[in-house]
């Protein structure tokens, strides 16, 4: 079995005394990754197993408190322990979700016999009593149907030695790390379904468009990088999003998501299936087929919420993103890409709300937002807005990076009025 793990998160181990988690985390992770309760304990008690009461809270106090400074430092962690109740579980999925990090929990389970075997054999302390390994499979066993609710991102089961001694571990890149594209990129602020100036926009940044195919490339290897927002407001929305997907498609553009892309999941979700004009019509994909409303579908839930460019020198989020959330992954930040600085007002528009976020920003990466339709671009401490309203009859703007240069093309007429 290969098991892929992104740099961003915790591995909760979860087995029985005996099941070999520590063979299997010493296997495949380097020592500073594993915190581990029988090395916690030892190291506050010089004892292997808990001598009383208050032992055993120490270890797992230090432990958390490891594992909480690990991932605030943007560090891979596994945690080695028998976890075999809930609520020795919650705490490792509250520090991650906290700390804007997956959890994943990985289940060892090699059979009875095995596992008492291997809790005979260990080395450098007494074996577990027998009943003891019996109730931690048991209770294991019956934690697996709720594992997923605990909020694990995903849960992982090996349920014999062949799986467990077979399996491979490929670490990858957060998902929202493209650092080794270096680009240069067309950074395209919010298009709002505005084909025709989104045209204009392109040719003027001298990429070679196909308009009736709906494709678009650079012939200097230039990428587009849509800010979110392409769908939404404007007259073309159905042309824009072929543009868009199709140039994701052929990785001659990036995409995150805006707020009017998390709008329009949400209808085509409920829409499925269903012939309700109104709906369909409010997804202004009425028009068009059902094949290719599901594409869309599609498409929008693969979405990034941000991306980190170019060595980690550019950011790119819907509504911009400080740098505590960057390359984190959780409700609250794709929440802040999507909505901004308010995230409890999740309006379908925003005009001259506060970024408080920006006041703070220096010395980190360049970062490039859409979302708050101004009439020029909006510049501030290594940051930039290029949402300059064009649905409302103001322009369609680009920055470029790495050159730091704005190209903007004139809206042919306002589509919408400000909300």
């Amino acid at each position: 079995m290969l098991i892929e793990l992104p740099e961003n998160c915790v591995v909760v181990l979860i087995g029985a005394s005996g099941s070999g988690k520590s063979t299997f985390a010493s296997r495949h992770f380097s020592p500073s990754e594993i915190l581990s309760s029988d090395s916690v304990r030892e190291m506050i008690t010089d004892e292997p197993l808990p001598r009383d009461g208050d032992s055993h809270y120490l270890t797992f106090k230090l432990l958390r408190e490891l594992l909480d400074a690990r991932l605030k430092n943007l560090k891979f962690t596994v945690v080695d322990a028998t976890n075999t109740c809930a609520r020795d579980r919650a705490p490792y999925v509250e520090i991650a979700r906290n700390n804007d990090f997956y959890s994943i929990a990985v289940v060892l389970d090699p059979g009875l016999e095995r596992t008492k075997a291997q809790n005979a054999q260990r080395k450098g302390r007494p074996p577990t009593p027998e009943a003891v390994v019996e109730r931690h499979r048991a209770r294991i066993a019956r934690s697996l149907e709720t594992l997923k609710s605990e909020g694990f991102a995903r849960v992982l089961v090996l349920e014999s030695p062949e799986e467990i001694d077979g399996t491979r571990i490929e670490r990858i890149p957060p998902w929202s790390d493209l650092s080794e594209d270096t680009g240069p990129f067309d950074v395209i602020g919010d298009v709002h379904g505005c084909y025709r100036e989104l045209l204009a926009l392109l040719g003027t940044l001298g990429y070679e468009v196909d308009p009736e195919n709906h494709r678009a490339f650079h012939p200097e290897g230039r990428k587009a990088v849509f800010l979110g927002n392409f769908a939404g407001l404007g007259p073309e929305v159905a042309d824009v999003i072929k543009l868009v997907k199709n140039m994701v498609g052929d990785k001659n553009a990036h995409s995150v998501p805006g707020n009017h892309e998390e709008r329009l999941r949400k209808l085509l979700n409920k829409a499925n299936g269903s012939a309700d004009p109104v709906l369909l019509e409010e997804t202004r994909l009425a028009n068009e087929t059902q094949e290719f409303r599901d594409s869309v579908l599609g498409f929008l839930e693969n979405l990034i919420s941000h991306y980190i460019l170019d060595r980690g020198r550019l950011v790119v989020a819907h509504a911009g993103l400080p740098k505590r959330f960057q390359g984190r992954v959780s409700s609250r930040v794709r929440d802040f890409c999507l909505y901004g600085e308010d995230m409890e007002d999740k309006k379908l528009s925003r005009t001259n709300f506060d970024r408080k976020w920006v006041d703070g920003y220096k010395r980190a990466p360049k970062v490039v937002y859409g979302h708050y339709a101004s009439d020029v671009p909006l510049e501030a401490n290594n940051t930039v807005c290029v949402d300059t309203g064009c649905v409302y009859g103001g322009s369609l703007s680009c920055y470029r990076h790495p050159e730091g240069k704005i190209v903007s093309v004139p809206a042919e007429k306002a589509y919408a009025k400000k909300s």
